[in-house]
Parts: C-alpha cells; sequence; structure tokens
C-alpha cells in the first residue's frame, strides 16, 4: 500500500514581521508571486539607465507592496542609509532576495546569465546615494 505525502502550504506562513518608524509598527506584508511578478515588471521597466528620481520613485513603490500601512511622505523622509536598509530587509524577510539568488544560480548551471530584478535592484539597494 502506497503512504500519502502531504505538503500543508498554510503551515508555512511566516514569521510576523514588523518594522516601527515614527513610533508607529507596520506589518510586512508577505510577498506572493503577483508581488515578485510586479516588482520585476517595474524593474525592468525604469531599466539600467533609470535617473535617481526614477529608481527612487520604484524603491517607494516596492515598499508600499511590502509594507502597505507606510505613508508616501513617512518613505520621502527617510535617510539613504534608512531606505537603503528597509529595501534590503523587504527583500530579504519577503522571500525575494533568495529567489533571485536561486534564479541565478539555475541560470549559471544552464550557462546562460541570469537576468531579471536581481541586477537592477542591486544596485539600489546598496549603501550608496541610491536606493531600491
Amino acid at each position: 500500500m502506497s503512504k500519502k505525502k502531504l505538503l500543508n502550504l498554510d503551515e508555512l506562513a511566516g514569521d510576523e514581521i514588523v518594522i516601527i518608524l515614527n513610533g508607529n509598527e507596520h506589518k510586512l506584508k508577505e510577498s506572493t508571486v503577483e508581488d515578485f511578478i510586479a516588482n520585476a515588471k517595474d524593474i525592468e521597466s525604469v531599466g539600467k539607465s533609470a535617473s535617481i528620481e526614477e529608481e527612487m520613485e520604484l524603491s517607494k513603490k516596492m515598499l508600499k507592496r511590502s509594507f502597505p500601512t507606510l505613508k508616501d511622505e513617512d518613505i520621502m523622509n527617510l535617510t539613504m542609509p534608512q531606505i537603503n536598509k528597509l529595501v534590503q530587509f523587504a527583500r530579504d524577510a519577503g522571500g525575494e532576495s533568495k529567489v533571485e539568488e536561486e534564479i541565478k544560480q539555475d541560470a549559471a548551471k544552464e550557462g546562460g546569465a541570469a537576468t531579471g530584478s536581481g541586477e537592477s535592484s542591486q544596485t539600489t539597494t546598496s549603501d550608496s546615494s541610491s536606493a531600491a
């Protein structure tokens, strides 16, 4: 008799992740496939030649996807180190960084170059003067 294998995806819900900004808590919305695709499309749309302003608008849009209760004003008043840290934190906590790394590894194994959201967003999540 065969054994039943069960994968309960409901049990895979992640821990609650919260940031505090200006004394207010903002809960991270776990990234869905839809969010990941939307982020990748947004990153592709600005391309490698994006201006700092375009990159910042993209960062704001992606942060609002991750933390829906954040206000535009709060995001716009973040310092560069704060926004860089927040964007990287959201990508790591939401699982996007891990997925992008796996995509790159798979592409490297197949002999191709990885493309997609990781390349452009890496430029913007460094601790330099640009952000997500």
